[in-house]
């Protein structure tokens, strides 16, 4: 990013002994200038599903993001007699998507310009359609008479919540911003900014190909 500085913010790690790991500028570091290199270093100590990204401007919502999970023994999970399998590429990032950058079109400096937040649509792990777009769309790839834990993560910045449904298949939360809770099936559940859900789905259904939806809710 000629010309740019960033720090990288881990959201939902506490930084327990490491608050000038938590990537505030200017309140827990300062910025990262153009051609510096500087090193993250701090101690994964809670299993979880988390995410990275920029606190740096408006970095975040021009896609300087991503997901971090920590992971544990199945031993140590008390929900694992949920699901059989726990995948690497079964994490949804769902970020908000705007149609021109934010620092340079949206928001540029102090003028009033376009201040409204609702994004335009949506992406899952940046990937996305819209009306006049052909673009590629996610796809999650499973085992039929399986159970499979999904980590859902609400990467957003705009105010708008949303709703998660998976066409056909009900979901059964297991985790809520990295904590373990007690397991409730739904068909669809709420989320907004910062939040993150795991999920379990059952695929007891026909082999076919079905929809993920993400249903904006209004500001």
């Amino acid at each position: 990013m000629p010309g740019r500085s960033t720090t990288i913010h881990w959201h939902g790690l506490t930084q327990r002994l490491t608050p000038h790991m938590d990537g505030v500028p200017m309140v827990t570091q300062c910025p990262i200038l153009e051609g510096n290199v500087f090193r993250y270093k701090f101690l994964a100590d809670a299993a979880g599903t988390y995410f990275w990204h920029s606190h740096d401007g408006f970095q975040k919502m021009d896609g300087i993001i991503g997901n971090l999970i920590i992971r544990q023994p199945r031993t140590s999970d008390p929900n694992s007699r949920y699901y059989e399998y726990d995948n690497p590429s079964h994490v949804v990032l769902v970020t908000d998507w705007y149609h021109n950058t934010t620092s340079d079109e949206r928001w540029p400096g102090l003028r009033l310009h376009d201040v409204g937040q609702l994004p335009d649509t949506f992406l899952i792990n940046g990937k996305g359609s819209y009306p006049g777009f052909q673009a590629p769309l996610a796809e999650f790839v499973v085992k039929p008479r399986s159970r499979y834990r999904f980590r859902f993560i609400g990467g957003t910045c705009g105010v708008c919540p949303f709703q998660v449904s998976v066409e056909g298949h009900q979901l059964t939360l297991i985790s809520m911003d990295k904590s373990s809770v007690e397991p409730i099936t739904v068909d669809a559940f709420a989320a907004g900014p910062g939040e993150r859900y795991d999920f379990v789905i059952e695929t007891s259904k026909a082999v076919s190909s079905y929809w993920i939806h993400i249903k904006g809710l209004g500001p």
